[in-house]
């Protein structure tokens, strides 16, 4: 229940980053954008070596979204929900499983798609992690090593609520 709730709350708080972002594109400092992501991807490329360095510069790249949207709550929210921490573990754990790039992409589609297009392309993004988080928890239901988080109500839930199902469908 926990790791739905908080993409739920990641979802929430990253889509209305964007809409802001998309609304006043000329307020927003895109360069810096652009390097956070383009730092971040750089690393994603050197995993497992560098896994504190990245997941510290996709943290970045994360907060720099929420604070471009120009809402202090928003980005102070993010950050209420212990980001920094469960980004960290999110990373530690499913490193092996995906391409962590991506993020410059996701900068370019901000700056020049409409609406509709920036807002799926970050639920896409976030989409990913919790599928990959609720596979992780499956194959640890499964196999003999522990969950990986702290809950086991999540894997043994017959179906997502209806925001994990809508996020999951992209």
């Amino acid at each position: 229940e926990r790791l739905l709730d908080l993409y739920f709350m990641r979802e929430l708080l990253e889509t209305g980053a964007v809409r802001r972002i998309v609304k006043r594109r000329k307020e927003v400092d895109f360069a810096t954008l652009a390097k956070k992501a383009e730092e971040c991807d750089a690393r994603a490329r050197k995993l497992p070596k560098n896994i504190v360095e990245y997941s510290q510069s996709h943290f970045d790249f994360h907060m720099e979204l929420a604070r471009q949207s120009g809402s202090e709550l928003l980005a102070r929210s993010l950050r209420g929900i212990h980001f920094r921490s469960w980004l960290l573990w999110h990373d530690l754990r499913l490193w092996q499983q995906r391409d962590s790039s991506g993020h410059q992409r996701l900068v370019d589609v901000l700056a020049h798609a409409r609406e509709a297009e920036a807002v799926a392309e970050i639920r896409k993004h976030i989409n990913v992690g919790l599928q990959d988080e609720l596979v992780a928890l499956g194959e640890a239901q499964k196999g003999s090593r522990p969950p990986p988080m702290q809950s086991r109500t999540v894997a043994s839930r017959p179906q997502l609520d209806s925001s994990a199902r809508t996020a999951a469908r992209g």
